[in-house]
């Protein structure tokens, strides 16, 4: 976890701060060359500098944050830093159990009901077969059979 840390350091402190270090040292260079008065430069890293402070707190806690949540979602290697963390990891645990569960249950259902389907076309598919077997038997098939087969498939 510290190789994250310190490539988080890196990124979000480090090459901002030697950029900003970089643009001051372009506008003070550009003071020397043009004559310009040495307060603009002062000026320049007065009105600046807060900005960028402010900037790099922000953007600092941000990806800590954003780090912290990557470490949430991978929750076997995830340590809790205080109680409100500890419990917040608790609730999660409990609610993807419970979801799990419900999981769970709802693939017995749907195994049931496809278990209820197979049957039921099993015994529609008996009593079409009758009929196709009273109809190869027969060039006509008399209307109480067919009424007793329509019948019974309509009670399934």
């Amino acid at each position: 976890m510290n190789k994250h840390y310190f490539k988080l350091f890196w990124r979000s402190i480090l090459l901002p701060t030697i950029g900003y270090l970089f643009l001051l040292g372009l506008v003070g260079l550009l003071v020397i060359l043009y004559n310009l008065p040495t307060v603009f430069w002062g000026d320049v890293i007065r009105f600046s500098l807060p900005f960028f402070i402010v900037w790099l707190i922000g953007s600092g806690a941000i990806k800590y944050y954003r780090l912290r949540h990557l470490n949430v979602s991978q929750l076997d290697k995830f340590t809790p830093t205080n109680m409100t963390e500890g419990k917040l990891v608790e609730l999660l645990q409990d609610e993807q159990a419970k979801n799990i569960d419900t999981i769970r249950q709802l693939q017995a259902t749907q195994h049931e009901q496809l278990d209820h389907l197979e049957l039921f076309t099993h015994e529609i598919k008996n009593y079409l077969t009758s009929l196709n077997a009273a109809a190869e038997n027969s060039p006509t098939v008399a209307s109480t059979e067919v009424k007793k087969n329509i019948h019974q498939a309509n009670y399934y």
